[in-house]
């Protein structure tokens, strides 16, 4: 890929001398590099003299071949590094910022129905709550609906907390889904036991609703951080794998040409 580079700029100044100016090398490390290319593909590319380069036919044949791709190649590359200009690379700082906490999906599980009505009028004017009074009809919301956080109890007669934390943390399509426990446990073996579950946060009543509310909202954010960060790799993969067929596509090219 060096000696393409070298070539291409070579190609485009017509001078060994600026192509290495551009490149930030010496006009010898241009050249050799160039000789190595002719070398590999069995040709001359350039008529030489002291002071220019001038492509011959079969230089000019392969620069149309390379230089178009070599473009392309250069362009996704800025683009996977990040180094676009802002209206070219997508924005997803501004899809965190469009993320609207106040509609996030939180399904409360209690088997204690003034539990679930407490909450839920600390917290519903805020969120779209969803309750559960047993582990079994949680675990059907959860792998039924799209939610944003689950607030747990964890003394209940089917599926204690503990259980249902586990299962929620076993499955790849629920496992990131932020868990938090609120419970009338206090004790440190409790809190532990809990957050080696895979629990995000591991609340005690009695309930500070002021405190509820904060570290509920910073999971939430941790969570729309996560889905931004996901999608961002997404894109930054997608944009390899182009790369990677372009690079594929200039290389058997050069091979045709290399043989024609």
């Amino acid at each position: 890929m060096t000696s393409i580079i070298a070539f291409e700029a070579a190609a485009r100044h017509g001078s060994f001398k600026d192509a290495a100016k551009e490149l930030n090398v010496s006009r010898v490390a241009v050249s050799r590099q160039v000789r190595n290319l002719e070398e590999y593909l069995g040709i001359l590319l350039f008529e030489r003299d002291a002071n220019s380069a001038v492509l011959m036919e079969l230089g000019r044949s392969f620069y149309q071949v390379i230089s178009a791709n070599l473009w392309a190649i250069a362009e996704k590359s800025s683009e996977i590094a990040g180094t676009v200009p802002p209206e070219v690379e997508d924005q997803p700082l501004a899809e965190a910022a469009d993320f609207d906490a106040e509609r996030a999906r939180v399904l409360l599980v209690d088997d204690r129905e003034e539990n679930l009505d407490h909450i839920s009028g600390l917290l519903g004017s805020r969120y779209d709550i969803l309750t559960a009074g047993n582990g079994a009809d949680a675990l059907q919301i959860i792998h039924s609906e799209p939610l944003d956080l689950v607030l747990l109890d964890v003394c209940m007669p089917d599926l204690d907390g503990f259980e249902i934390c586990r299962r929620i943390k076993a499955v790849g399509a629920t496992e990131t889904l932020p868990v938090m426990f609120l419970t009338a446990l206090d004790s440190p073996a409790d809190e532990t036991k809990g957050l080696e579950c895979g629990a995000s946060d591991f609340i005690s009543r009695p309930i500070v609703p002021g405190v509820l509310r904060a570290r509920i909202k910073t999971q939430l954010d941790l969570r729309q951080t996560q889905k931004t960060l996901e999608k961002v790799l997404k894109r930054r993969g997608d944009r390899l794998q182009r790369l990677e067929d372009m690079l594929d596509k200039m290389e058997a090219q050069i091979q045709a040409f290399r043989s024609g």
